[in-house]
C-alpha cells in the first residue's frame, strides 16, 4: 500500500509531491519514503504518480488545495474556521478565491 501527499502549488508556484510505502518489518509496520519531490506543471505531476504507482497497486491520496472554491472574492468558511481553530499552532491556510 502506497500514502501520495499532493500540496498544490500556487498558480506560479511548484507543487510539492511525497509518496509512502508501507513495509513490514520485524518489529512491525512502518511508512518509508519513497519519494519526496516538487514539479511545475499538472503534466509532469501525473507523470510522477504515473511512474510511482502500478496499474493494480492500492494506495491512499491526499491533496492539500481548495477543491470547492464559490466565492468571487474574500475567504471561504473553510479557510476561517482553520484559522480560527488552528491559528494558534500556527497551521493557517491561505484563502481561495476566483477573484
Amino acid at each position: 500500500m502506497k500514502f501520495i501527499g499532493i500540496d498544490l502549488g500556487w498558480r506560479s508556484g511548484e507543487s510539492g509531491l511525497c509518496r509512502l510505502q508501507l513495509q513490514s518489518t520485524p518489529t512491525g509496520d512502518r511508512l518509508g519514503i519513497e519519494d519526496l519531490t516538487c514539479r511545475l506543471s499538472l503534466e509532469e505531476i501525473f507523470a510522477w504518480l504515473d511512474k510511482g504507482l502500478g496499474e493494480a497497486e492500492g494506495a491512499m491520496v491526499a491533496v492539500d488545495a481548495p477543491t470547492i472554491i464559490p466565492n468571487q472574492t474574500g475567504t471561504r468558511l473553510p479557510d476561517r474556521l482553520t484559522h480560527k481553530y488552528f491559528g494558534k499552532y500556527h497551521a493557517g491556510c491561505y484563502p481561495a478565491n476566483l477573484g
